[in-house]
């Protein structure tokens, strides 16, 4: 099971077939040092919208997902790279947003 580099519209892929699954998320910092760690599970949902205003810089091509009661945005202009590792139980995505990873286990 060999990991394989995806482009962003492969990753979103991968990410909606996910969708209404368990997954384990995990959000770090890129570096040696990060200065995000953040760790969370639940099942995967398409977001809310975000209503323009809400945060500060809104797009509306921004991917909504949510964990639980923590919502992830996903914004295409800050994709920079993406990895899908098969596994046994189901496989791995790991995400490179601007200066943030984003792993999603299922």
């Amino acid at each position: 099971m060999e990991p394989e580099a995806l482009d962003y519209s492969e990753a979103l892929a991968k990410l909606l077939e996910m969708l209404n699954r368990r997954v384990e998320v995990t959000l770090r910092g890129v570096g040696r040092k990060p200065p995000l760690f953040v760790d969370f599970e639940g099942t995967l949902q398409e977001g809310q919208p975000i209503e323009a205003g809400e945060i500060g810089v809104w797009d509306p091509d921004a991917l909504q997902l949510s964990v639980g009661d923590v919502r992830l945005t996903l914004h295409p202009d800050q994709f920079v790279d993406a990895i899908w590792t098969p596994t046994p139980r189901g496989g791995w995505l790991k995400l490179v947003m601007g200066t943030v990873e984003i792993d999603f286990h299922l």
